[in-house]
């Protein structure tokens, strides 16, 4: 979707992306943002290897029926992470945006790819 974008704002197209409703974006970036979140469910409960299923729903059925397997010490740490994550998000409230995170001044010459980012605040 991403490159859709930029490419439509190469060829100048991008006055027509005005013409999407904001229900529509609204609803593909939650649709995006709870496929991305309910992905990292193995991650979170530090579930093994489970097998992969072609259907969404079927890999969840597949974690779900796993749960008991979970490990506590790989919860513990998505859950500080995810706590410091809000904390951090309620001390610098704008630090987490996407338009605040800049390049740093250390860029690489061979490549021009930036080596460190900084949050402007």
């Amino acid at each position: 979707m991403g490159g859709v974008i930029f490419l439509s704002y190469l060829l100048k197209l991008e006055r027509y992306l005005v013409l999407v409703p904001a229900s529509v974006i609204h609803g593909f970036t939650l649709g995006v943002a709870l496929t991305i979140a309910l992905g990292q469910f193995n991650f979170a409960f530090g579930l093994p290897d489970l097998p992969r299923h072609e259907k969404f729903l079927e890999n969840m059925g597949e974690s779900l029926g796993h749960l008991g397997e979970f490990s506590g010490s790989a919860f513990v740490v998505f859950l500080l992470f995810f706590v410091a994550l809000f904390v951090f998000k309620s001390i610098h409230p704008n630090c987490l945006e996407p338009s605040f995170w800049l390049p740093s001044v250390s860029f690489s010459d061979t490549w021009g790819v930036p080596t460190s980012y900084r949050c402007v605040c």
